[in-house]
């Protein structure tokens, strides 16, 4: 029996990096999906093909007998993404106390890896998933998807050696989400307005781990700025759930300016993403930040109405950034059978 996932991708509106030491943010899925899908094999390898739109097709093997890994194209993509697939298989397996077996899993992606938008965290969403529900743990049992998100969590600090739990508990459950790290929760957040919101990206300058290091770094030399900072984007954060709890986008605007001020004391705002954000601004946009781990990569900006939002589009597309979705999404992950 084949089973496939429709997993969303993710924004985080408000809380980068601060929520790495425990603070809380808020994060949200988007209407865009990563497919993916599996199979039981009789052998035992975990074979793994990846569609995506820089790579027409990648293909790797792993051979759980012999442990020999083989790739049709050794990118560093195909790497990466095979990296969760088989730490996540690990993890869900020693979850439900059964022994290895052999997976094909296909992935089909049109989204950009590694620019803040939870692509890898999606992944290790999706193949935690797919692999408790091919093996016998149906998605409708109650704390299915509590363990999906703890499961990918692992999985996600298995890999890059630290993770927080806003990207797979965001991307599992779905919606607009107040993420408390220590706990952790990731609590429904309901507006009585629906956001207008422009999510985008310019192509990303350094590595994830890179960028958290350099914020650990700096935060360590310099604790005290370090503490302001970081206590100050916390606070932003529940302002800012307050302000879509009562649906004043204003407030919101303030909240995400701010929030970027105090990221730009990080030095992690890559030039171009400044001007973009600066840009929307001027052009009325009532709050505008970068997301995501920085160096380049995801934006976000709230406009006073839908009508706007394609005004900001348009500019964020001549000053070379790509638009991913302008609006928020509501689902998290769904799974299929296939006959």
């Amino acid at each position: 029996m084949k089973f496939c996932a429709s997993i969303p991708v993710k924004i985080t509106l408000l809380g980068e990096h601060a929520v790495v030491y425990g603070e809380p943010a808020i994060a949200s899925t988007i209407p865009r999906t990563i497919e993916m899908c599996i199979d039981v094999l009789e052998d035992k390898r975990i074979e793994v093909v990846s569609k995506g739109v820089y790579v027409e097709l990648n293909r790797a093997s792993f051979d759980r007998t012999s442990s020999r890994v083989s790739y049709s194209l050794n990118t560093d993509m195909l790497r990466k993404i095979f990296s969760y697939i088989v730490s996540g298989i690990e993890l869900c397996e020693e979850f439900l106390s059964i022994s290895k077996r052999g997976y094909s899993i296909t992935i089909d992606s049109d989204l950009p890896v590694g620019v803040g938008l939870g692509t890898s965290a999606a992944i290790s969403v999706g193949i935690v998933a797919l692999c408790l529900t091919v093996n016998g743990y149906s998605p409708d049992e109650q704390g299915f998807l509590e363990n999906v998100a703890r499961l990918a969590w692992s999985t996600e600090k298995k890999v890059q050696g630290a993770a927080s739990p806003m990207d797979t508990f965001t991307i599992t459950f779905g919606g607009l989400r107040y993420i408390e790290p220590r706990a952790p929760l990731a609590h429904e957040i309901v507006s009585p307005t629906e956001l207008p919101v422009l999510i985008g990206y310019t192509p990303k300058r350094m590595t994830t781990a890179e960028l958290v290091a350099r914020v650990r770094e700096l935060i360590s030399r310099y604790s005290d700025v370090g503490e302001f900072v970081i206590k100050g984007i916390g606070q932003l954060v529940q302002i800012a759930r307050r302000c879509i709890e009562k649906g004043d986008l204003e407030c919101l605007g303030v909240c995400m300016n701010a929030n970027h001020s105090l990221l730009s004391l990080l030095n992690i705002v890559a030039p171009e993403t400044d001007i973009i954000i600066s840009t929307l601004r001027h052009a009325g946009a009532l709050g505008a930040k970068m997301s995501g781990a920085g160096g380049g990569g995801a934006f976000i900006a709230l406009a006073r109405s839908f009508d706007e939002l394609q005004n900001l589009a348009r500019l964020v597309k001549n000053l070379g950034g790509e638009v991913v979705a302008t609006r928020l999404g509501s689902e998290g992950i769904r799974i299929f059978r296939i006959a």
